[in-house]
């Protein structure tokens, strides 16, 4: 009888043992978010030996964060006057595009450059002119054969021409000589100042060119600060443009859940619900793949995104709006435990 109830004493043990070591059906523990649902959703298959290390599955990430990826304050480099603003908001510009953004008036440095290309001509002109050198040049000749003559008359009758004469003479082909030389140094001061006068034409280009407000990335122009007529400081901004033809889509994944190297450059399909009053949404999907995984983990979470070529609708709109949120599905690889 002793036996008996010591019996099951134990079993009623190890029952209360097994209760206490299961917690209830769908209370299980998740894992921390970012201030709501769980970061990923997953199924973790098993990798049997023998078979591919690389199969795959899904990872869920909710409420991703749709971003542009260039989202650009377009300032004004020079102060003045904004003389034409020749977009709106909502209009699409490229880079290469005739059509400026917004003119800065620029009367002032359209002058400047003419007066720098005149000086420019006229130091062309000095720089090409060697009417100096040929004239002193053949001055020089002449000094040269008076003195040549007066040697050759003192050899024949000595003493008919004073030795002062000679002198003289000999000193009037050397400055000759000397100021021949001169006129060829002018001429390589006059191109130099040439060059000089280019690069001034050179600095009012560029003043003028910095007075001309372009965008430097495609895009919409989602905002104009100015309006014709108002000054503007170097510096000041007088666009926005936001690129939305391609966008960025961000999500965390909890690290002790899903490895980094299970998602890097894997396959991934965004999806966008699209709200229509009163009917219900639209689902729709783009396709790309992880472009980066961070290696910094911040709050047991890692950040990953994807870049991904937005849609079009036929309305004009995107489907994705920098700003929204998304759910990625990314392909998981499967790594064989080594």
């Amino acid at each position: 009888m002793k036996l008996s109830v010591a019996l099951l004493t134990v079993s009623g043990m190890l029952t209360a043992c097994v209760l206490f070591a299961a917690p209830p059906a769908g209370n299980e523990p998740t894992p921390a978010g970012r201030g709501g649902p769980p970061p990923s959703q997953f199924t973790r298959p098993s990798v049997p030996l023998g078979k591919s290390p690389e199969r795959l599955d899904r990872v869920k990430i909710t409420r991703c964060l749709i971003s542009a990826i260039d989202d650009v304050s377009v300032p004004a480099q020079e102060a003045g006057v904004l003389s034409a603003i020749n977009v709106k908001e909502g209009q699409t510009v490229t880079i290469d595009q005739e059509k400026l953004l917004a003119q800065i008036d620029d009367r002032e440095s359209q002058i400047k450059k003419k007066a720098a290309e005149f000086e420019v001509e006229m130091a062309k002109l000095q720089s090409e002119s060697d009417v100096k050198v040929r004239i002193a040049n053949k001055t020089a000749a002449v000094a040269k054969a008076e003195y040549d003559n007066s040697l050759e008359i003192n050899k024949r009758a000595p003493r008919s021409v004073p030795e002062t004469e000679i002198r003289r003479q000999y000193l009037t082909y050397e400055r000759q000589v000397l100021e021949a030389e001169q006129a060829k140094v002018e001429l390589d001061i006059a191109a130099k100042t040439m060059e000089a006068k280019q690069q001034a034409v050179e600095a009012a280009k560029n003043d003028i060119r910095k007075r001309r407000v372009e965008t430097p990335v495609a895009g919409v122009v989602d905002k104009v600060f100015k309006r014709v007529g108002e000054w503007v400081t170097p510096g000041e901004q007088v666009f926005r443009i936001v690129r939305v033809d391609k966008v960025r889509v961000e999500g965390f994944l909890a690290f002790n859940e899903i490895s980094p190297s299970e998602v890097t450059g894997q396959a991934v399909v965004v999806e966008v619900q699209m709200k229509r009053r009163g009917k219900d949404p639209i689902v729709k999907q783009i396709e790309g793949i992880i472009d980066f995984v961070s290696p910094v983990v911040e709050g047991g979470e890692y950040r990953v995104w994807t870049e991904v070529d937005n849609v079009r609708l036929p309305d004009g709109q995107w489907m994705l709006h920098p700003g929204s949120h998304a759910d990625m599905h990314i392909d998981l690889k499967i790594l064989r435990n080594n």
